[in-house]
């Protein structure tokens, strides 16, 4: 059976998966593939092999499935049954290897899901040690992200059933509290995200009834006044109840300068304890508030923004390790502004900064519309 062309096959959901991987990871997919705990197939092993000396682009014309089978099956026929079943299981090796590299990055999510079998399999002094070790380090209790509060509440969940199962009834009520507590803390978190997305659509599709159902949440329940009240959580914890209300605040009134000051003035003092996604999103909700006022007719926020985009990008916000792409309307917006306050030294830098930060398709096109715009302004 004749194979298809090299285009179709690396258009496979395999390769276009692993034209994503960076070089460090092709390196360490390698590794995977080849561990029997993983991969039981030698087969697998050097069809990968083969496949990793085309990385990045794998445009070479001798890239076919015939040329790929033919380098594992010396002297074989071609048979597309059996190299489709080779591009399967490789495809799973990578989603799989995506799965435990992410779950390995997250060092909250580890530590639950271990105390979690610590608890199932009653293993009571390994359960002790590591709660109390993960506990008492203060960064990590002072550090949140996008899943700590979700975490800190599966973790109290858990620990309420340990003290149940080791008959320490006293300590239950601060446990369920906590749960509970952390619970709302990420209702707030997610809640706060989704009602900025929600005014962000009103205000490009004239959308005005989506945006009233977060107004009505947060009007019947008053969980920022509750979490305020708590004595369970950490200094961090009671500033981001803090941000949060500054930013359901201003999603009713944007216009208010003394909120605005305040939230970013919390934003600063609590970007030590976020993290860079976090950091990035209350930005975001924040530039969201300031582009309002501007296009009211409030010039004089213009600056203000403009530091705020500075700020964004000297903190490495808009590439990191959990975006590899800037968004280009945030792209464009900032080059905007830079250029009307006539920053076109910095502009140029920025330009060339984000030079290779946008998709592929699209690269070269926003590069040369960049310079040209930047040229014009110029004069």
């Amino acid at each position: 059976m004749k194979g298809n062309t090299k285009k179709l096959l690396t258009d496979t959901a395999f390769f276009r998966l692993i034209k994503s991987f960076t070089l460090k990871e092709i390196g360490e997919f390698e590794k995977f593939v080849s561990s029997p705990f993983y991969n039981t197939q030698s087969t697998l092993v050097r069809l990968f092999r083969e496949i990793k000396k085309h990385y990045p682009q794998f445009d070479n014309l001798n890239l076919t499935r015939e040329y790929l089978f033919d380098k594992v099956n010396k002297g074989k026929t071609y048979n597309d049954v059996i190299f489709r079943k080779y591009m399967s299981n490789l495809l799973k090796l990578a989603e799989e290897f995506l799965y435990t590299v992410d779950n390995k990055c997250h060092k909250d999510r580890m530590v639950t899901c271990l105390l979690d079998q610590f608890e199932r399999r009653n293993q009571i002094g390994s359960f002790r040690k590591l709660i109390e070790q993960y506990e008492n380090n203060a960064e990590v209790s002072e550090r949140i992200t996008n899943e700590s509060f979700y975490y800190k509440h599966f973790r109290e969940e858990l620990k309420s059933s340990f003290d149940i199962r080791t008959n320490k009834l006293h300590l239950l009520k601060p446990s369920l509290i906590k749960s509970h507590t952390y619970f709302l803390m990420y209702l707030l978190l997610t809640s706060c995200v989704y009602s900025n997305m929600m005014l962000v659509n009103k205000s490009s599709f004239k959308d005005s009834e989506d945006v009233n159902l977060f107004k009505e949440f947060f009007g019947i329940f008053d969980i920022i006044q509750y979490l305020e009240s708590s004595e369970y959580l950490t200094k961090s914890e009671k500033l981001f109840v803090k941000l949060c209300k500054f930013d359901v605040t201003l999603m009713k009134d944007p216009s208010d300068v003394d909120l605005l000051k305040s939230m970013k003035a919390t934003l600063i003092e609590l970007s030590v304890n976020l993290n860079d996604n976090l950091l990035y999103i209350f930005f975001s909700h924040l530039n969201i508030y300031y582009l309002l006022n501007v296009s009211s007719g409030k010039q004089v926020y213009i600056r203000e923004l403009f530091e705020n985009y500075k700020f964004m990008i000297e903190k490495n916000l808009y590439v990191s390790g959990e975006r590899e792409f800037i968004n280009f309307s945030e792209y464009r917006t900032t080059l905007i502004y830079a250029l009307r306050l006539k920053e076109f030294e910095w502009a140029e830098k920025f330009i060339l900064k984000f030079k290779d930060h946008h998709s592929p398709e699209m690269r070269d096109n926003i590069h040369k519309y960049s310079m040209a715009v930047l040229m014009f302004e110029k004069g």
